[in-house]
Order: C-alpha cells, then sequence, then structure tokens
C-alpha cells in the first residue's frame, strides 16, 4: 500500500483500501510484539451471570472454550493485543507516508472491521453471537476533510453497506438510488438491520412495518 501511494498520480483522485488479515485465529503476532505483553497482567474474561442458564446454541459455543488452561487464555488474549498493536503500528506508517505524499490534509481515514471476537468472554470464542465483543467493531472516521465531526461519537446503527454512500456524501457525490446503504453522517438512520429473508419472513416484517 505505502508503494501504491508513492506511485498515485497527484491529478487524480484515489481510493485505497488495505485489509489485514490479522487478527484472526490463528493468533500468531510476531515475538517482538508478543514480548510487549510478557510482563502485563492482561485483563482476565467477562463472565455474566447468565451463563450457566443460557440456551443450548449459546452453551454449544461455550463449550469450546472448555479446551483451553487458564494459562492458554491468558495467552491468547494477549496474543490478540500483540496483533492489534502491530497493526496499530503499520497503519501509522501509512498515514505517515500520507504526510510525506502532501496528501494527508485531503485524505478521508475509514478504519473498520468486519467482526469482533468473544475472546473467551462468556465462555464464548469466535463470531458466532451477536454479543457485543463480536458485533461492536470499530466504524472510525478521520481526516482533514471530516473535522466539523471530530470527536463526536454516534450510537446509531450501522452495517458495512453504509460505507460506501457515507463516503459519497463527504465527498459531495451523489448517492446512487440503487444503493442499500445509509450515509452514517445523514439524518437517516435505521432501527435494525435485516438479513436475508424467506417470502413468509417478508409478509411478516411488512405486517410489522404497517405495509
Amino acid at each position: 500500500m505505502i508503494k501504491t501511494i508513492k506511485r498515485k498520480d497527484p491529478t487524480k483522485p484515489a481510493f485505497y483500501y488495505i485489509s489485514y488479515q490479522q487478527p484472526h485465529p490463528p493468533l500468531t503476532p510476531l515475538r517482538e510484539y508478543l514480548d510487549m505483553y510478557s510482563d502485563e497482567e492482561i485483563d482476565k474474561p467477562i463472565y455474566g451471570d447468565w451463563v450457566n442458564d443460557a440456551v443450548f446454541p449459546i452453551q454449544a459455543i461455550g463449550d469450546m472454550s472448555k479446551q483451553y488452561t487458564d494459562k492458554e487464555i491468558r495467552l491468547a488474549r494477549k496474543a490478540f493485543y500483540a496483533i492489534c498493536t502491530h497493526i496499530d503500528h503499520q497503519i501509522r506508517l501509512l498515514i505517515g507516508t500520507l504526510r510525506e505524499a502532501n496528501l494527508l490534509n485531503n485524505t478521508i481515514i475509514v478504519f473498520l472491521s468486519d467482526h469482533g471476537d468473544m475472546l473467551f468472554d462468556h465462555g464464548l470464542v469466535a463470531k458466532r453471537i451477536f454479543n457485543e465483543k463480536a458485533a461492536n467493531v470499530p466504524f472510525i472516521i478521520s481526516g482533514e476533510p471530516v473535522n466539523k465531526y471530530r470527536g463526536k461519537v454516534g450510537d446509531r446503527l450501522v452495517c458495512l453497506s453504509d460505507v460506501m454512500p457515507t463516503l459519497l456524501e463527504l465527498c459531495g457525490i451523489k448517492i446512487p438510488d440503487t444503493v442499500e446503504g445509509i450515509s452514517a453522517v445523514s439524518n437517516t438512520k435505521r432501527e435494525m438491520l435485516y438479513g436475508e429473508v424467506s417470502e413468509g419472513d417478508k409478509a411478516t416484517r411488512m405486517a410489522h412495518d404497517g405495509k
């Protein structure tokens, strides 16, 4: 990505997309970054008082964590944080490259993820449940062009399909009528997300919506 930015035609606009595979299992941080956390007392997983009474699907997922010892769980959480620190440093290099190329003041930066990881909270692992740790992921917009939003934190419900209309609005470009997402900086908000549904579910949803 650094090479791509350096080769950019300065007379034309550009859209850059970089995707980091980590922190995705298997958690394999560089030794130098894992060592940063070797002497740190890592925070322990959270266990809700509802765990033992959870419905079967949640219990089945939770059983996966029982194959690990407390030592292995602590190491996994340290490895996760170590990888995140590594990525932070890589992003710093990209921001530095934008600055050196005189592009930083004219670039909108969006940091997001597709899902989180339970990381043994409530005895759960990975992303298999709509719990806070798995479903609430970063959606951070930064950069000089969006300074008027600096420091603002929204509580609206957003999803990845909202990225395109958000960037289009911020860039002053008309959002096509066919776009399913909603700009995260618009006045329009959603109350829920709909996934793929059957015809019967569609009828139920329309009745719920009063249509």
